[in-house]
């Protein structure tokens, strides 16, 4: 198990999923046109989707279509990145590559790395 799933799981408001088959994460990624990094892939495996420390994750069932929305929104986003985490009253999105950096972007704004992981990506939201 990766240490941003560890991480997660250990909130106290932890909600998780069941895992996801791999023929549905190969599937969400043809969709989508693309590959997870591998800490958002082993999420999706593991967990399906969760919420946990204020935070909703898109997961197996949310990702492809979510993406697919946001990416309008936000033109900036490349085709090689997909939705983390929707910030909807704000207008803010997370998004991540296959390389595992993770961005954020607000309508009208371009993306802003933020950090090189999903993990990373907590600890930094945390403050």
């Amino acid at each position: 198990m990766n240490e941003f799933i560890e991480k997660i799981r250990k909130y106290s408001d932890y909600s998780g999923e069941a895992g996801a088959e791999d023929a549905a994460v190969e599937a969400a990624e043809k969709a989508l046109g693309l590959t997870f990094a591998e800490d958002y892939r082993e999420y999706l495996l593991e967990c399906g989707a969760a919420c946990a420390d204020g935070h909703i994750f898109t997961g197996i069932n949310t990702v492809a279509e979510t993406t697919a929305l946001w990416r309008s929104r936000h033109p900036g986003i490349t085709d090689g990145m997909y939705a983390v985490e929707i910030f909807e009253q704000d207008g803010i999105a997370a998004w991540q590559n296959g390389s595992g950096e993770v961005f954020l972007t607000r309508d009208g704004v371009s993306p802003r790395k933020l950090c090189d992981s999903m993990l990373e990506y907590v600890i930094l939201m945390e403050r």
